[in-house]
């Protein structure tokens, strides 16, 4: 059966409409001066729920659920109800009660005394049985701060003597109040304003400084030197926020470079996962005409190019990174850029140089970015080879002619979406048959070409179709002659000027009777060190002619 104290306090909860639930099994009490069992009473308030745990002795914590211990309590069989002493004290002790969650401490505390009372007859009977002072009670092994914290979450707990429930022997019991706070989560800086640190990793681009915070839980002002940073990226220190720059890569997407934060040295911080990547510029930036051996730094006009979002290590999307973007600055245009980190650039028709700014759109390294630069490059000569070995010719007439390919300079670019031509220009050096009619050369005309072929590192762009150089048939070449024609090589952009570039020298040369070895009409025709000739008695050679 319960002792009086007790039974008398259950019909005051009774009389103001508490539910009591009731143990089936009391506890005992033993000469040891220690209740055991689990003689535990729920005292209920029906009308807003809260609760209250009571064991034997009186000594209650507060905590929204669970009652820890009681305190000892000395054998009086007449015992009313027992008044503690304040103040309470904790040990080990800590600055303004407050203790973190990670510690494996086993807290005590200490009243100053303890009265207990026996009650009479009368209501105002109140018989001290005895008293005693510095009563300590530690909490059992099990429930060191960090098992209550795990437990019961950080907070406020409240220690003390249960209400005695009874007037005029025993007034209100005092109480002790300790916080078991911890790092409840990191956030870091974002817009003004600050973005929690969910379970996955977070993506930042390598350089990128980010601002860090804990928060505390219960909600508070850090105690002085809390809370404690580290980490594999370097935090270090103290305090509500640190500044970290993240300057290592990280090798694969597990190679985490870790922001802790915590209450103590030895405990178990709150951490961050961050993934450090950095753009991979080859993968990222793709010339459409990207034939082998080329260069990646230097584009033709009017070149092309494909900007995606590619990163070291591998595998990491835009949207993880906080989406991306890429502008430009210089010549040429990007266009159809998009937050998932694709973009394409035309070169433009003006050289010069052109610098793609990919950008972090939000997330911890919003803002932040990369650049990098390319120089664009015009045609700066030409080249030219044989299309075939044979040389056209009319038996019977001085006449040569060859058939050759156009090749561009430099060879490590591509000027595919150019136009190559040639230009007018008038005959010089003219001698012989040729300065007198009908054999006189005239300027040569404007001639463009059909379209450029993609890049060669070997050979440089060529230009369709073949260009064909000939004289004209000459059926009287009295003592021979010849004149040149120094063409000038142009590239067009897209309906636009005709822009010279290098010259291209063509000479015709006939023999007379007296230019021995060569018998009497023999014809060459020359053009950019390729050339061809043909004797008048030759037979007959129609080639096919392009240009």
């Amino acid at each position: 059966m319960l002792a009086p104290t007790f039974g008398k306090k259950v019909d005051k909860w009774f009389s103001q409409g508490y539910k009591v639930i009731m143990p089936q099994t009391m506890g005992t009490y033993g000469t040891d001066q220690a209740w055991r069992g689990t003689g535990m009473i729920v005292v209920t308030n029906q009308a807003t729920g809260a609760a209250l745990y009571v064991l034997y002795g009186n000594m209650t914590m507060a905590l929204g659920g669970g009652t820890i211990n009681t305190w000892p309590l000395n054998d009086y069989p007449d015992l009313w109800c027992d008044q503690l002493t304040g103040p309470i004290t904790v040990t080990p002790p800590s600055p303004g009660d407050l203790y973190c969650a990670e510690s494996n401490d086993i807290l005590t505390f200490t009243v100053a005394g303890i009265e207990y009372f026996s009650y009479g007859i009368y209501a105002d009977n109140c018989y001290s049985l005895g008293y005693e002072e510095n009563v300590s009670f530690k909490l059992p092994d099990l429930y060191t701060i960090k098992y209550m914290a795990d437990k019961w979450g950080p907070g406020e707990y409240t220690f003390g003597g249960a209400d005695p429930g009874v007037t005029g022997c025993c007034s209100i019991n005092p109480t002790k109040t300790v916080t078991i706070y911890k790092v409840d989560k990191l956030q870091y800086a974002s817009g003004g304003g600050w973005q929690d640190i969910g379970a996955e990793p977070l993506y930042v681009l390598k350089g990128t400084m980010v601002n860090f915070k804990a928060v505390a839980a219960p909600a508070m002002t850090w105690p002085a030197d809390m809370p404690i940073w580290g980490g594999s990226s370097g935090a270090i220190g103290t305090g509500e926020t640190k500044s970290v720059t993240f300057n290592t890569e990280s090798s694969s997407l597990t190679d985490y470079k870790t922001v802790t934060a915590g209450c103590m040295t030895s405990g178990t911080p709150t951490t961050v996962n961050v993934i450090v990547y950095d753009i991979d510029e080859t993968n990222s930036i793709k010339p459409d005409d990207n034939f082998t051996g080329r260069s990646q730094t230097t584009y033709g006009l009017k070149e092309t190019v494909k900007l995606k979002f590619k990163t070291t290590p591998g595998g990491i999307s835009a949207s993880k990174a906080g989406g991306v973007l890429w502008t430009y600055s210089g010549n040429g245009l990007v266009f159809d850029a998009r937050i998932d980190g694709t973009a394409k650039y035309d070169a433009g028709g003006l050289t010069g140089t052109s610098t793609f700014i990919i950008t972090v759109q939000s997330g911890p390294s919003s803002g932040q970015y990369k650049s990098f630069n390319r120089t664009i490059v015009a045609p700066s000569g030409t080249r030219m080879t044989r299309a075939t070995g044979s040389v056209w010719h009319r038996q019977g007439y001085a006449s040569a002619g060859i058939l050759c390919f156009y090749w561009l300079d430099p060879v490590d670019v591509s000027f595919k979406n150019l136009k190559f031509g040639e230009g007018n220009c008038a005959p010089t050096g003219v001698q012989g048959v040729f300065g007198s009619y009908p054999n006189q050369p005239g300027s040569h005309p404007a001639n463009p070409f059909d379209y450029i072929t993609g890049g060669n590192l070997t050979t440089g762009c060529k230009v369709m179709p073949e260009d064909g150089a000939r004289t004209k048939v000459i059926g009287s070449w009295v003592n021979g002659g010849s004149f040149t024609w120094s063409i000038p090589a142009q590239y067009q952009v897209q309906g636009g000027n005709w822009i010279d570039f290098g010259i291209t020298d063509q000479t015709a040369i006939v023999f007379g009777p007296n230019s021995p070895p060569y018998l009497d009409g023999y014809t060459e025709q020359h053009k950019d060190g390729q050339w061809g000739g043909a004797n008048v008695s030759d037979p007959d050679n129609e080639l096919w002619w392009g240009n």
